[in-house]
């Protein structure tokens, strides 16, 4: 599946590209037409298109380009599936996001993937990447809007090394994989500790330099715990990112608890029926 998003070489989103994607058809037809002849010469059965910042103020334009897009990909036989992230804002009160009418996009596509990778952005208040107990949030409220088979559930693979004290929009984090975590704390001897809401393992150490960290991460029980929301509320299944970093006891997990689905949508992976 062919993956296009307007994240820069920073790895930031371009809004200003987004901006003219939504609102110029000539902008569109263009990348439709490059899209489609890369997703035959490569043969992809499909793309995966990341859309951020979707708000109560574009999410028409959005339904609009979607409806538009998919009605010409699925002409060609292609599947499509859109990754969005649903944090608004980050405030005293904890990770907020907007009910947002999501069934609107949800009618043009095969698939949401609700991503993982920005609810601890490197530059934001420490904390666990997609916390479960948000999720949970999350789900109760999009279960109810989009076709249950159409909701898959992000997990990532890596989480982040932030310094201390947090100093919103200056203190930045270092990515870091939930391996080189659990490796970090075993050979400093470092206890690691859990937050139950989250489901996530954290800890806490001093460099060199006398400069303190915290680093958010994911073990067993935090995709265990994820894996067991997807039969829980019946999703279509889990969206991993990425399978180039290999966590063991991430695939031992779904191995035990999956079937995944190559023929159709490869990278991803479906609950056991």
């Amino acid at each position: 599946m062919m993956f296009v998003s307007t994240i820069t070489e920073e790895g930031v989103t371009d809004h200003e590209i987004n901006y003219i994607i939504l609102n110029n058809t000539s902008v569109q037809n263009r990348l439709i037409e490059s899209s489609l002849q890369i997703l035959k010469n490569k043969g992809y059965y499909g793309i995966n298109l990341y859309i951020e910042n979707i708000s109560y103020d574009n999410i028409d334009s959005i339904a609009d380009y979607l409806k538009r897009i998919s009605e010409i990909y699925h002409s060609e036989g292609y599947r499509i599936v859109i990754t969005i992230t649903p944090v608004t804002s980050i405030d005293t009160t904890g990770i907020n996001f907007d009910k947002l009418g999501y069934y609107r996009l949800a009618e043009y596509v095969d698939g949401i993937i609700f991503a993982s990778y920005e609810w601890a952005r490197t530059y934001s208040f420490p904390s666990s990447i997609f916390p479960v107990n948000l999720i949970i949030e999350l789900l109760d409220y999009a279960v109810n809007n989009i076709p249950h088979e159409k909701i898959y559930l992000g997990v990532t693979t890596v989480g982040y090394d932030l310094t201390l004290p947090y100093v919103p929009g200056a203190t930045g984090a270092t990515i870091i994989t939930n391996n080189s975590a659990i490796q970090f704390a075993a050979n400093s001897n470092t206890p690691i500790q859990f937050n139950v809401p989250a489901q996530s393992p954290y800890f806490y150490y001093t460099d060199s330099d006398e400069i303190l960290h915290v680093v958010w991460f994911k073990d067993a029980r935090s995709y265990e715990a994820r894996a067991v929301l997807v039969n829980e509320y019946n999703l279509k299944g889990l969206s991993l990112w990425t399978i180039m970093i290999f966590n063991y006891q991430l695939w031992l997990i779904i191995n035990n608890q999956y079937e995944i689905e190559k023929p159709l949508l490869v990278n991803y992976v479906t609950r056991k029926t």
